[in-house]
């Protein structure tokens, strides 16, 4: 019996060690992985606050970063460019940057305008004065994303 209890811890081992080997395999995947991010760092004041991307209504560009529109109706300076902001954002469908100065949410957006620039997009929690644009390149797209959002 002692024979087959070693072979039986041998043949336990062995499928122990090729399980870690699997999810080594695929801690190392899930880690080069582009996940959406979570949060977005902006500047209030001498505070720096992390807004997640719900609490975001959209970004737009600044001469020195973009300034982040938040649902609250608060704006926020981030100080790294709009293309930046995007590369970190971009895997999370709720947002889409249908205009080289904008990132807007989907999630947030209450109405939308026509006119012969592409769309005019408006946002809860921000008067109508305060819009975002998208492109007549970008139309299509918005139109089939804002359909599911």
């Amino acid at each position: 019996m002692p024979d087959n209890v070693n072979e039986l811890l041998q043949d336990l081992m062995s499928e122990l060690r090729d399980v870690r080997a699997e999810n080594a395999r695929i801690l190392q995947a899930l880690e080069g992985a582009a996940l959406p991010a979570r949060r977005q760092a902006a500047q209030q004041g001498d505070r720096l606050r992390l807004l997640k991307v719900s609490e975001i209504a959209f970004i737009t560009t600044k001469d020195d970063g973009v300034a982040i529109h938040a649902a609250d109706g608060q704006v926020y300076l981030y100080f790294e460019g709009i293309g930046v902001v995007w590369e970190r954002l971009k895997a999370d469908q709720r947002l889409m940057r249908p205009h080289k100065s904008y990132i807007i949410n989907l999630d947030q957006v209450r109405a939308v305008d026509n006119d012969n620039a592409g769309r005019a997009v408006f946002f809860y929690g921000w008067p109508d004065e305060t819009t975002a644009r998208v492109t007549n390149d970008n139309v299509a797209e918005f139109d089939r994303r804002l359909a599911y959002a």
